[in-house]
């Protein structure tokens, strides 16, 4: 049976509150504030350098202690989780984060990243995930590297698309804040992981009743409450995020809208622009659903049967390079398909939070 369950409404963020808050997570070990409360953490991983930092949270890596494990540790203040779960509907005190009760139950879904472990302070909570070795996201994949070559392209968003079906059809659970820097890439063997579930929700059969996610990747139907649906709002976020990865620029405008008509790169392919375009329908009831996303020609033609299982593997990796990528030593581009010129129609957007 479910725990019971309750949506925090959160109030606009300022840029001072997430600076300050960003300050205060640099180096936790090096604050006064968090010394004592982190003890717990300390205990069982090692903290290492900052890997990014969102509207809500600051992620760290780490390594688990008992055995060196590869983790990253998500730290995020208490008033700032959107969604608690409550473990005893009479006892208040019994809750914890919707993020972590939903990570748990995916823990099965292939594309979500797993679930290590969580540890509680008093200003809030750490959530510790794997790590995969020599993975980038989405959006650094493509600023590294320019956009992917069709074949790449397909495994990767065939591998999101079953994990967000997967997620819908079988478990409820929307994701709500799907994009680029959302989405993990093992750059060893091209698995794809969804990250970052602290928009998440259950499907309750009626629309979403507030604003939820990254504002340029909300659809047009969104202005009205009574369309609010997640499940097409997550194939608009699809579409957007097929697009970025296989022409480098975003198809946002200045003002975080989709251009229409769409422009697309002489070299992607009619079935690939074909998807794209079904998921970028601004009528919701002409968007492709997410099962027939998984049936569309071009992601069968390149990924087979079934989205996100290979028909042709990717290329074997070569040993780790003895830099990470951009350094002068990294060896990506080398066994990476991807084209070597980015294009110059559009600009590239700036990392979302």
């Amino acid at each position: 049976m479910r725990p019971s369950e309750k949506r925090i409404k959160q109030g606009t963020q300022t840029t001072m509150e997430i600076d300050n808050m960003a300050f205060n997570l640099i180096n936790p070990l090096k604050h006064h504030m968090l010394m004592s409360q982190m003890e717990d953490l300390t205990n069982g991983y090692n903290l290492g350098p900052r890997l990014g930092e969102g509207a809500f949270g600051v992620v760290f890596q780490g390594t688990r202690k008992e055995d060196d494990k590869q983790v990253a540790i998500k730290f995020v203040k208490s008033n700032h989780i959107l969604n608690w779960a409550y473990t005893d509907p009479t006892d208040p005190s019994a809750r914890e984060a919707l993020e972590v009760t939903l990570m748990r139950e995916l823990k099965e879904v292939p594309g979500v990243i797993n679930l290590v472990d969580t540890r509680t302070c008093q200003q809030g909570i750490f959530i510790i995930m794997d790590r995969p070795p020599l993975s980038l996201d989405l959006y650094d994949v493509v600023d590294k590297f320019g956009p992917l070559e069709e074949p790449v392209a397909a495994h990767v968003f065939g591998q999101v698309a079953r994990a967000v079906h997967d997620m819908w059809v079988h478990y409820g659970v929307c994701h709500n804040d799907l994009k680029e820097e959302n989405i993990l890439l093992s750059l060893h063997n091209y698995k794809a992981y969804i990250l970052d579930f602290g928009c998440a929700t259950r499907a309750t059969g009626e629309p979403q009743d507030e604003f939820i996610g990254t504002h340029g990747y909300i659809p047009p139907e969104f202005r009205i409450p009574a369309q609010r649906v997640p499940e097409r709002a997550a194939v608009w976020s699809m579409g957007i995020i097929l697009y970025s990865i296989t022409h480098w620029n975003s198809p946002l405008n200045e003002y975080d809208e989709v251009r229409f008509p769409l422009s697309f790169r002489y070299t992607v392919s009619a079935g690939c622009r074909d998807l794209i375009t079904s998921c970028l329908q601004e009528d919701p009831e002409r968007r492709i659903t997410l099962p027939r996303i998984l049936q569309h020609p071009w992601l069968k033609g390149n990924v087979g049967e079934s989205a996100g299982q290979a028909r042709q593997p990717p290329p074997s990796p070569p040993p780790p390079p003895s830099q990470p990528p951009g350094g002068e030593a990294g060896g990506y581009q080398t066994w990476i398909p991807v084209p070597t010129q980015k294009n110059k129609n559009g600009k590239r957007r700036h990392r979302r939070k």
